[in-house]
């Protein structure tokens, strides 16, 4: 009898183990939502957001396994990616479970609704993530400026963006209301602008498509688009190097956020 239950609490014991082994090897699972700043579909799959994310934060927290999912797509708003058969439930809600979201819209938003009504939106993705995926950590990021290097140096680069401005401040109101970590993108590229760091976003696609039938990512033909004028540059997508600044200061605040390790809390899906 007394050798039984010696034996019931080793197996009891080993499982209690196995189970916590298991766990602490399953990855972080990290899933970004948002538009085509987030997609990034127009470069190669390594050099999207996601990806150069997983890397940077691998290095910062050499000790969990991470796992990055892309669940944004280009066009995105937030109704757009809550709506029937929308983004949330191609791609967001197949996961088995979320222990980090990054959550970045605002940049398509603003032509459909008001800030007041964009806070709302968002408010409710965040509500609707908490319930459907218990434990995880939301994220807010603001996006990137629209404004060229002549806007910039004409008004000076503590201005504000007319419009985008305003739906980003949304977003960091939302983020201090509810305590969430705040990324702030659009701040980093302004910091970036004040280094003379103006090289962040990738030319017209629409001209690019027509004067070279491919996407055209840093100043290797602005000569030759001299005659375009401010067109040529007027594109909001980071190219590798702005996706390279702007994750920089995204790690960065993560890792104040979180200084030992990424959340790892979410519950998977039974």
């Amino acid at each position: 009898m007394r050798s039984t239950g010696v034996l019931t609490l080793l197996v009891l014991a080993l499982a209690a183990m196995t189970a916590s082994t298991t766990y602490a090897e399953e990855p972080v699972q990290i899933a970004f939502l948002g538009d085509s700043i987030t997609d990034s579909t127009y470069l190669e799959p390594a050099q999207r957001l996601d990806q150069v994310m997983q890397r940077k934060l691998q290095e910062c927290y050499p000790k969990q396994k991470l796992e990055a999912h892309n669940a944004a797509k280009s066009g995105g708003t937030i109704p757009k990616c809550m709506a029937e058969g929308g983004t949330y439930d191609t791609k967001v809600k197949p996961l088995h479970k979320i222990d980090l979201c990054l959550i970045q819209f605002g940049g398509n938003d603003e032509d459909i609704c008001t800030p007041d009504e964009f806070k709302k939106n968002l408010e409710g993705l965040c509500d609707r993530l908490l319930k459907d995926f218990p434990g995880v950590k939301i994220v807010l990021c603001t996006s990137t400026s629209n404004k060229s290097r002549e806007w910039w140096e004409e008004r000076g680069l503590d201005a504000a963006e007319p419009i985008s401005a305003k739906y980003y401040a949304k977003t960091r109101e939302l983020a201090k209301e509810r305590g969430y970590p705040m990324l702030d993108v659009y701040a980093y590229m302004v910091a970036a602008f004040k280094k003379s760091d103006w090289d962040l976003r990738i030319r017209s696609q629409k001209l690019s498509q027509q004067y070279y039938n491919k996407a055209i990512l840093d100043d290797s033909k602005d000569a030759e688009r001299k005659a375009d004028g401010k067109a040529w540059f007027n594109d909001e997508h980071l190219n590798p190097h702005g996706l390279d600044v702007i994750s920089a200061g995204m790690v960065k605040d993560l890792k104040a956020a979180y200084p030992e390790s990424l959340p790892h809390e979410g519950k998977a899906k039974p």
